[in-house]
C-alpha cells in the first residue's frame, strides 16, 4: 500500500487557521454535520488547543513516515551493493 505524500497534504496554516486570532473566552459556534445537532459551541481557547493537538500529530506522523522512508532508503542501498 502507498503512503501519502505529507508534502502534498494541506495544512492548517495554508487556511489560516494557525494564524486566525480567536479570542480565548469568547464562545465560537463549530459546524460539524456527524454531530446530533450540527455543531458544537467551543472556546477560543479550546479551539486553539484541538488544533494545537493536530498540528503535533500530524507533524509525529510526517517525521515518523520521514524516518521509515529513510531506512527503507538505507536498506535498499545496502542489498543493492
Amino acid at each position: 500500500m502507498r503512503q501519502p505524500s505529507y508534502s502534498s497534504w494541506w495544512s492548517w496554516k495554508s487556511y489560516g487557521l494557525l494564524t486566525m486570532k480567536l479570542e480565548p473566552n469568547k464562545k465560537y459556534k463549530v459546524i460539524d454535520k456527524d454531530l446530533v445537532n450540527g455543531y458544537i459551541i467551543l472556546t477560543g481557547k479550546q479551539i486553539e488547543k484541538t488544533i494545537e493537538d493536530v498540528y503535533k500529530e500530524l507533524q509525529l506522523k510526517k517525521n515518523k513516515w520521514l524516518l521509515q522512508k529513510s531506512k527503507e532508503t538505507n536498506l535498499n542501498y545496502l542489498f543493492k551493493n
